[in-house]
C-alpha cells in the first residue's frame, strides 16, 4: 500500500513565489497594508489556500526585514509565521 501524500503543485509554486518577489518590492508602509489585507480576506473567507499563502510570504517578508533591525521582533514574527505555516500545511494536504 503506497502512502500519497499531496504535492504543491507547480502553478502553487510559481505563485508562492511571485507573492514572494510582489512582497520583496513593496515599501515598508506597503507591506502592512497588504498585510491588513490578507488579514481581512482571512476574516471573510477563512482557511483558503491561496489567501494562507499570502499570508505565509507576507510573513516571511516581514521576519527578513525584522531580521536585520531586531532580532526580538523578529523571532516573535517567526512563531506566528511557523502558526500560518503550519495551517497552510494542513489545509494543502487536505
Amino acid at each position: 500500500m503506497h502512502n500519497t501524500k499531496k504535492v504543491v503543485s507547480l502553478c502553487e509554486k510559481k505563485a508562492s513565489k511571485g507573492w514572494s518577489d510582489y512582497f520583496g518590492v513593496l515599501s515598508f508602509n506597503e507591506l502592512i497594508h497588504e498585510t491588513q489585507d490578507i488579514i481581512s480576506d482571512l476574516d471573510k473567507e477563512g482557511l483558503d489556500a491561496e489567501v494562507l499563502v499570502r499570508a505565509r510570504q507576507a510573513m516571511g517578508e516581514f521576519y527578513t526585514r525584522l531580521e536585520s533591525e531586531s532580532m526580538t521582533f523578529a523571532k516573535s514574527l517567526l512563531g506566528m509565521k511557523n502558526n500560518v505555516d503550519a495551517k497552510v500545511d494542513t489545509v494543502i494536504r487536505k
